[in-house]
């Protein structure tokens, strides 16, 4: 259940072992958030991300070798940029721990002139989210994966003790084995069985800028962006009290993180909104991404504005993603929660699920004890 890039990459590796695999979406091919995103693959200091984003980039160049369909795979220089003491502090810790170099911020044209300081990393890459997305869905077809778009499933059909299809809106989809890949839907789907998953929704919003007259050469990430479990705190799901006290939608947190397409058009984020509803909530966020942007990049300020949009991210209470069988019905798994770090993780954690090898630490069973 689930078209985006984990679904599509459970389905490609389980296809290509020769199962069956029918794959449920009721919008299209990366509708949620694998489409929506930057496709920014940067080097981490986390080893846990960082083993798995090198196992993803070497997926996402076999998806370029092998098929028509390119994801835009290409290497990218990382500026991280600190506008105060603070952040400075929290740069100069990353940056030694992936040996990067300190930059005289001044002297690069992009920046404000009163920065605290900026750091070059390599070894980032860059996908086109939706052409990556795209390549792992054609992948699967390839491999003899079956896709059913515009198909809601509405509950997980249970007999004796184990999964024995999907009821979708369109009639019964029967099957031994059922993954969960649906973004923060998939909370609501186990629900049906009786599993109840702790994901939140957290959505993070974009920025597309048409392009400027010089080109720029870095990604540029502000030194603010929180770590994997800080950011599961930040969007945990609030309280009943919560939502009565005050409306969801200012944003969490805003940080900067942006970078230029090949087409020249200019990405411009991001931020934490919490996030209860499909609909995008926290448009006003918009507004503070922008001033933001130009705030550390002063020439953004004369970009036109040419679109904006938002994903929708599952979020764990760990921060961590979770993939793997549920625990007590057999034939069941899921693989969600992959919160910003989607088009990093998803890619091999799913192909280890789908050849039976999943990784223990990410067991959903470590959020329902």
């Amino acid at each position: 259940m689930g078209a985006g890039l984990a679904g599509c990459s459970v389905a490609r590796y389980l296809a290509a072992s020769g199962q069956r695999v029918l794959v449920l979406d009721r919008g299209g091919v990366g509708a949620g958030a694998s489409g929506r995103n930057g496709g920014f693959l940067l080097r981490r200091a986390d080893p846990w991300i960082e083993g798995l984003r090198r196992a993803a980039i070497a997926i996402y160049a076999e998806l370029e070798d092998e098929g028509p369909l390119g994801c835009g795979l290409r290497a990218r220089q990382l500026l991280l940029v600190a506008t105060h003491g603070e952040e400075l502090a929290d740069a100069e810790a990353h940056a030694r721990q992936v040996d990067g170099a300190a930059v005289d911020a001044r002297t690069e044209p992009w920046l404000a002139d009163d920065l605290a300081g900026a750091f070059a990393i390599d070894g980032s890459y860059e996908v086109e989210p939706m052409a990556a997305t795209a390549a792992m869905a054609d992948a699967a077809a390839r491999a003899g994966a079956q896709f059913e778009l515009g198909v809601e499933a509405t509950r997980l059909s249970i007999a004796h003790g184990a999964v024995d299809g999907v009821v979708t809106d369109r009639g019964i989809r029967s099957g031994s084995r059922v993954i969960a890949a649906a973004g923060p839907a998939t909370a609501r789907l186990l629900a049906t069985a009786g599993v109840h998953l702790p994901l939140a929704g957290a959505r993070g919003w974009l920025m597309e800028l048409a392009p400027l007259d010089r080109p720029l050469g870095w990604v540029i990430e502000q030194a603010l962006w929180p770590s994997q479990e800080a950011m599961a705190a930040i969007a945990a799901a609030p309280s009943l009290g919560e939502v009565a006290a005050a409306p969801i939608g200012p944003p969490e947190l805003v940080s900067l993180l942006m970078g230029q397409r090949p087409s020249g058009g200019i990405v411009v984020g991001t931020s934490i909104n919490r996030s209860l509803r499909e609909e995008p909530e926290g448009e006003k966020t918009l507004q503070a991404v922008a001033a933001n942007a130009a705030r550390i990049v002063p020439p953004l300020s004369a970009a036109r504005a040419v679109g904006a949009w938002s994903g929708r991210r599952a979020m764990t209470p760990d921060g961590r993603p979770v993939v793997g069988d549920v625990p007590g019905i057999g034939g069941l798994a899921v693989a969600s929660g992959f919160s910003s770090v989607g088009m990093v993780t998803a890619p091999e954690t799913c192909r280890r699920l789908a050849v039976g090898a999943a990784d223990p630490e990410l067991s959903p069973a470590r959020l329902l004890e």
